[in-house]
């Protein structure tokens, strides 16, 4: 286990223990991805009654430790909500099928739940770190880029500020 491993289950564990009571038996293996393997920040793999993954791309690294923590927030909420609404291993199976299929080929059948994965990320408590990578994106990305990730459902951070001010609170 290398370094940024450790950093993540570390910041993985702290989010869990505070914000995810439903995730503290869970067993949660986080792997590092090259670029070429996923263009996303992090991808989440469930497996019921086994364990689930987070895939998180090696760029991260390099990442400030808010960032980090709205990723991994925003991951955990993508297994929270899996875990609720997909409880058998085939039902979890053939809706994970259909969901990669449609990213690789740039269709987003999930928009609707990267968005709801968003603002649940924001209701645990995480408003502020998903409004720091928001803001980023917006300094960093090209209009066009930027336009396509607000396709995708992502939050702009005029939203992120939206559904911080609606549930007037951020845990920290």
């Amino acid at each position: 286990m290398n370094k940024y491993i450790k950093e993540y289950k570390t910041i993985v564990n702290k989010i869990v223990k505070k914000s995810f009571p439903s995730l503290k038996k869970e067993k949660i293996i986080i792997i590092e991805s090259p670029k070429i393997i996923f263009w996303v920040s992090g991808y989440v793999a469930n497996f019921p009654a086994y364990s689930s993954f987070i895939f998180i791309n090696k760029r991260i690294r390099q990442r400030d430790k808010a960032t980090k923590i709205a990723l991994l927030a925003h991951e955990l909420c993508h297994i929270e909500s899996i875990k609720k609404s997909h409880k058998s291993f085939l039902e979890l199976f053939i809706w994970g099928i259909i969901e990669d299929i449609s990213w690789i080929f740039g269709k987003n059948p999930s928009k609707k739940d990267e968005r709801q994965t968003d603002i649940e990320t924001v209701k645990k408590g995480y408003g502020k770190e998903l409004l720091h990578i928001a803001m980023n994106r917006k300094r960093r990305l090209s209009p066009r880029v930027l336009s396509m990730v607000y396709k995708r459902g992502y939050l702009s951070p005029e939203e992120v500020k939206k559904f911080m001010k609606k549930y007037k609170f951020n845990k920290k």
